[in-house]
């Protein structure tokens, strides 16, 4: 059987996860001047605020969503759509941040994809 520490430490990732969202956010809004969807600098912002909520947040969440241990036993159907749902969110969250970092780079006729 699993200790109470285990859902004490997925409380703890969790509250880190959204501690992580909220730091970007902040950092975004009040050291970046803010969040705008018109090309300007503010649509750049948007980017590290989807991608740390999408592929960090949402995918690591999938993935102790599929390895809980009220998921080996009972009906599996449940844990798997919410798995499935959580790397959906994350999917559109991390595409919607690129098309904002896009979107930026082409209304600012900077290259895409350099180094």
């Amino acid at each position: 059987m699993v200790s109470g520490r285990f859902y004490l430490s997925c409380l703890l990732l969790g509250s880190l996860g959204s501690m992580c969202i909220l730091f970007t956010i902040y950092w975004m809004q009040y050291w970046r001047g803010g969040f705008a969807w018109n090309g300007s600098i503010y649509m750049f912002n948007w980017h590290p605020v989807l991608m740390v909520a999408g592929m960090v947040v949402f995918y690591g969440g999938a993935s102790l969503v599929y390895r809980l241990p009220q998921s080996w036993v009972g009906p599996k159907l449940p844990w798997k759509l919410l798995h499935a749902a959580l790397h959906l969110m994350a999917f559109v969250l991390t595409v919607v941040g690129l098309v904002a970092v896009f979107t930026f780079h082409n209304h600012g006729r900077i290259a895409n994809l350099y180094s």
